[in-house]
Order: structure tokens, then C-alpha cells, then sequence
């Protein structure tokens, strides 16, 4: 009998009970030793942004920022666009995004997205664009990269902006970002992959843009080493508690002391508290972040093998569960989302066998449409998706007969679910 007979017929035995995060920090310990203790102070920084630089193979600009909302946040004062005009920007992003866009006296439009690609749907778009668009800002989502050649001529024929976040979907060597995109950002906050635990790089078409943004960041007060090495230490240990062993003690302690698992989690791994507006977000990174993302991106990975995991893991779920972006054609799986009703009663079930899944990987929100939207243009699909992503844990902590099982977990739960469905409209 093969394995998905196994798992069909639910013959797969409980293994021995270990609890998995949804997310393993993408960053080994002997990572954190070298940022410990490899870090050369004496070094000028301007060695650690060329070697940044030099991963980029592309004609643009590269700045190298403390976050992507440091980015966003520049490009908005550079750009200093007038009071009310429009951000047309991904349905589905974190809620920050947002935050900033308003903070500069500017409206975020949400344009729905395809659940089955993630792409904004371009018939929406077309309708929602106004004198008042200026920047479309396109979220690749889950590790999935969208191809953005519609949107390049959508933005040309708009005379907009086009601004790709690539914050979720790095994906190594595979990906310099768009040659056609005016600003690609990237991310190598906690929970990214190949992270420094802090850091963006943004690519820039327009030279002088750059340059202005460049003058502005060089005046932002610089973020202290001590700063950072506190952040380190503090992922450090929540990598540590990650293990399967330490992370059942630790869900037990946070269920002991009366707390939610999933908000807890959420807070702790959040690459800067909630609610924190530009001002705070307007500084320099410090000299040890520079070395370590330099060191980081020298080293990092293609992902094969988180991808091949995950799609090794979609064969053994029956075809009845949708992915989200399942008909995607490049995608890294920096998360693994399955689309399902009742998201929080599987989620519960699955946490009580230990795999810790997380609504909408704890950051993603659907976008509120601005006020008077006609029905039709509302991102519904959008909110949809919000309501009932699923994120499953795939790390590569998982033993082969771990990852079986959570798989019988998931069709066992869509099983049941569908069942009662029926014997209620019976």
C-alpha cells in the first residue's frame, strides 16, 4: 500500500508528539554564532553596502534601508504627491502599508486579487484608476512572484508608478525583482527568508529618485549596534524555543499562563510593534545588520528544497482543497496556505496534535476599499482569502512520517467537516 492509500484509508499512526510553529526563522544557529562574534567593527561600512550591492545583478539603484516601510516611506516624501491623490496597491497586504500611505495624506485603493493566482484583477484596475493614481503598489504573496509584464503596460499607459513588494517572495538568485518595475523592495526582517533579522533592499530605476532618497535616509540618525544585538539575542532565543521539544513546553507555559498562542506568537515575531507610524521607522540600519545581511545574502540558498517539500506535500492532500495561488506559475512556498471553510475549528484541531497553523501567517490583511466603492469593485475575493486562509507548518524540522500525518490530519478534518455539512442539509 503506498503512502496516499495510507492516508486515504487513515492508517498513518500518531507520532511521537512534538508541536511545530508554523514559521522556523530561516536562519541556522551557526548563523547567529557568526553574527556574534565574526563582526569586524573596524571595518568601514561602505565594504559591507557594496557587497549588498553587488548580489543585485541589475542596472538599477540599491538602497539599503532599515525596513520596507522605511522604503515606502521615503519614496512617499520624495515623491511629496498632492493631498488625497492614490495609491492603487495589492487587496491583501499588511495593514502598515497602508498605515503609511494615509500617513502622507494619500488614499489606498485596494484592487481585488485572483485567489487561484494572487494577481489584482487588471479588469478592476482599469475601472478604479482615476486622475488621482499614482502608484501602483503590486504585493507578491506566500513566496509566490506575479508577472507583472500586464502591469507594466497598465502603469505606462497610466503614466503611474509601478512598485513591486517583493517582502514575501524572495527567492535567492531566481528573482533581481522586475527590469520594468520603477521600485522593487525586499525584505529581511525575522520571519523572511534568508533573514538578517532586519533590513530592505529597495532597486530603483530612476537614478535621480534614488539619489533623493539616498540624501534623505543618510540624514536619519543611525540605529545602534547595542540596538540590534538585543534583536538578535531575542531571535535567538525564540529560534531556540522553536525546536519541537522546547516549543510543546512553551505552548504548554502560554496555555498555563491563560494565553492566546496564536496572539502571543504573533507579537513576538512582529518585525516592529504594531501602530508604529514613519517617524519612527526614519532610521539607518546599524553597521552590524550591514555586515550580517552581507554575509547572509554571500551564503543564502535557492529554496529547493522548501519548494519541493511543499509541492511533495500538496500531492498527498486531496484535489478538493484549494491553494491559494495554485495555478501560479513561480512559486517558493515561503508559506504553505490552503484555502478551507472553518479555518480556526482545523487550525484549533490541529494545534491540540501539535502543528501550530496560523490564520493569514499572523501579517496579511484584506485592505479596506475606500469609502464609496461600487459593490462590483470591492475586494471580495480579497477578504474571502483573509477569512479562510489556513497556513500550515512545512518546516524542514518535519520528519518525513510528522509530515504524513499532518497530512492525514488535514484530510481527515476537510473530511469530517463536509460530512456534517451534508447531515445538516439532510
Amino acid at each position: 500500500m503506498n503512502l496516499l492509500e495510507k492516508i486515504s484509508n487513515h492508517q498513518l499512526s500518531r507520532p511521537r508528539f512534538r508541536a511545530h510553529p508554523t514559521i522556523q526563522l530561516d536562519i541556522s544557529f551557526s548563523d547567529f554564532h557568526a553574527c556574534f562574534s565574526k563582526f569586524n567593527p573596524f571595518t568601514k561600512q561602505q565594504k559591507y553596502l557594496s557587497s549588498i550591492e553587488s548580489f543585485w545583478h541589475t542596472d538599477k539603484e540599491v538602497l539599503v534601508t532599515l525596513s520596507v516601510r522605511t522604503s515606502l516611506d521615503l519614496l512617499l516624501q520624495i515623491l511629496d504627491l498632492p493631498p488625497e491623490s492614490e495609491v492603487l496597491i495589492s487587496g491583501i497586504n499588511i495593514r502598515e502599508m497602508a498605515k503609511i500611505i494615509r500617513s502622507h495624506g494619500l488614499i489606498p485603493v485596494p484592487i481585488d486579487v485572483s485567489i487561484d493566482t494572487i494577481d489584482p484583477r487588471l479588469e478592476a484596475l482599469e475601472q478604479l484608476v482615476s486622475p488621482r493614481s499614482k502608484l501602483l503598489l503590486i504585493a507578491h504573496l506566500f513566496g509566490i512572484i506575479i508577472p507583472l509584464e500586464p502591469y507594466v503596460d497598465f502603469c505606462q499607459k497610466h503614466q503611474i508608478l509601478l512598485v513591486e513588494d517583493c517582502a514575501q517572495s524572495f527567492a535567492g538568485k531566481k528573482y533581481y525583482g522586475s527590469p520594468e518595475a520603477d521600485i522593487s523592495l525586499f525584505s529581511f526582517g525575522p520571519i523572511k527568508s534568508c533573514t538578517a533579522l532586519g533590513g530592505a533592499v529597495t532597486l530603483i530605476k530612476d537614478k535621480k529618485l534614488a539619489q533623493k532618497m539616498a540624501i534623505i535616509e543618510q540624514e536619519y540618525p543611525q540605529k545602534s549596534d547595542f540596538w540590534y544585538l538585543k534583536r538578535v539575542f531575542k531571535f535567538y532565543l525564540l529560534k531556540l524555543f522553536s525546536t519541537p521539544w522546547l516549543y510543546s513546553q512553551l505552548i504548554n507555559l502560554m496555555k498555563l499562563l491563560n494565553l492566546d498562542v496564536e496572539s502571543t506568537i504573533k507579537k513576538v515575531t512582529l518585525g516592529f510593534p504594531r501602530g508604529e507610524l514613519p517617524a519612527k521607522l526614519r532610521y539607518r540600519p546599524p553597521r552590524r545588520l550591514l555586515w550580517f545581511l552581507s554575509y547572509r545574502l554571500t551564503n543564502c540558498g535557492d529554496f529547493q528544497e522548501r519548494t519541493q517539500r511543499a509541492k511533495d506535500f500538496l500531492q498527498m492532500l486531496p484535489s478538493n482543497i484549494s491553494i491559494p495561488g495554485d495555478r501560479a506559475e513561480n512559486n517558493s512556498f515561503w508559506v504553505m496556505p490552503i484555502f478551507i471553510d472553518s479555518p480556526d475549528t482545523i487550525a484549533t484541531k490541529l494545534r491540540q496534535a501539535g502543528f501550530d497553523s496560523a490564520r493569514g501567517n499572523r501579517s496579511l490583511f484584506a485592505i479596506d476599499a475606500k469609502p464609496n466603492t461600487p459593490n462590483h469593485l470591492l475586494p471580495i475575493e480579497s477578504q474571502s482569502l483573509m477569512e479562510h486562509i489556513l497556513c500550515l507548518p512545512l518546516s524542514n524540522v518535519l520528519t518525513a512520517e510528522e509530515l504524513e500525518y499532518l497530512a492525514q490530519l488535514v484530510r481527515t478534518q476537510i473530511s469530517n467537516k463536509s460530512e456534517n455539512i451534508q447531515d445538516i442539509q439532510n
